[in-house]
């Protein structure tokens, strides 16, 4: 494996990832228990893509975790990560500019994506808030009587916006890559609606 490739792989797949994929249970404060000893405490950080334990003392990058947690070595936990995180490398060659621009490339795009998902979470919860109170507020008194236009409106247009929510939520990444793909535009009108 050319040394090229270990950067390409490091920059490529964030630590804790890798750390949860392989079992390890990480808080939202970036602690662990200590794969390296028998820890009772969650004494490993994960910091700077690399990790630090504070009681004994193990320091190191995403190969060297992978290769404790795997139990292999740390050539054959990055040919593990470049399988596993979808990497395509040719681990046997040195990587080409192309490679490297290519994993660039997909990094900054799940970095955008990462932030899109966020703000059309925050603008859709917006907008179902407006709806749900536009429902309540219009909610008709008298059966006799038209419903009202306004009512009318937030009912017509809640279901999707509940349907928005569950993709935002409880989706797959692959199913919140499709929801983008198909939805982004209604999504962008909503947030320039709420604005």
């Amino acid at each position: 494996m050319q040394v090229g490739t270990f950067s390409i792989i490091k920059a490529s797949v964030p630590i804790i990832e890798a750390a949860e994929r392989y079992g390890m249970e990480i808080d939202r404060n970036e602690k662990a228990l200590c794969c390296f000893h028998n820890d009772t405490h969650k004494s490993m950080s994960f910091k700077n893509e690399r990790f630090t334990c504070f009681s004994c003392d193990k320091k190191g990058d995403i190969f060297d975790i992978v290769s404790q947690l795997l139990n292999i070595s740390n050539t054959e936990a990055a040919a593990r990560l470049n399988i596993d995180f979808g990497l395509h490398l040719d681990i046997d060659k040195p990587p080409q500019t192309a490679d490297i621009s290519r994993v660039r490339r997909e990094k900054a795009l799940a970095k955008a994506f990462t932030f899109w998902e966020l703000s059309a979470f925050i603008s859709v919860c917006a907008w179902y808030k407006v709806l749900v109170f536009l429902m309540k507020t219009f909610k008709p008194k008298d059966p006799e009587k038209p419903l009202p236009a306004v009512w009318c409106y937030a009912a017509d247009r809640i279901g999707k916006v509940e349907y928005f929510l569950d993709r935002l939520t409880l989706g797959t990444h692959d199913e919140k890559l499709k929801f983008y793909e198909d939805y982004r535009i209604e999504v962008k009108q909503i947030e320039e609606y709420i604005g």
